[in-house]
């Protein structure tokens, strides 16, 4: 969801409110909190392990049951915030990530060159 948005309908419903959310650390990323921030909502991210739940809701995963389970849980001061890097980490982060990624694909390139050589009878000699 845009944070702008947002911000926009709580201000149009609910005049000076103080505004709370959370949000599962997942595939978004912080970006998200950020917004939210910038936008003058307290955000926490948090782990998603650490949401109280159910056996039954653990068994029966839907948004909006999830996203409640998570309101009820924030009301109830229940989460806990996890560390939010600034956006330099995040970004060196995501380069080491890379680089790691780019590192495996070249040793598979390699292994697959060589097997094929290998399988041709060429024997590549090691210095």
């Amino acid at each position: 969801p845009d944070a702008d948005i947002l911000r926009k309908y709580l201000s149009k419903n609910y005049p000076n409110g103080d505004y709370h959310s959370a949000y599962e650390a997942g595939f978004c990323g912080f970006s998200p909190h950020r917004e939210l921030i910038i936008q003058g909502i307290n955000n926490i991210v948090i782990n998603p392990a650490d949401v109280p739940s159910t056996d039954k809701e653990r068994k029966q995963k839907e948004d909006k049951r999830d996203s409640r389970k998570i309101a009820r849980s924030l009301y109830n001061n229940e989460l806990a915030a996890i560390y939010v890097p600034d956006m330099e980490i995040e970004g060196l982060r995501s380069l080491v990530r890379y680089r790691k990624t780019l590192v495996k694909e070249i040793n598979r390139y390699k292994n697959r060159t060589k097997s094929l050589l290998y399988y041709y009878g060429i024997r590549i000699c090691k210095w």
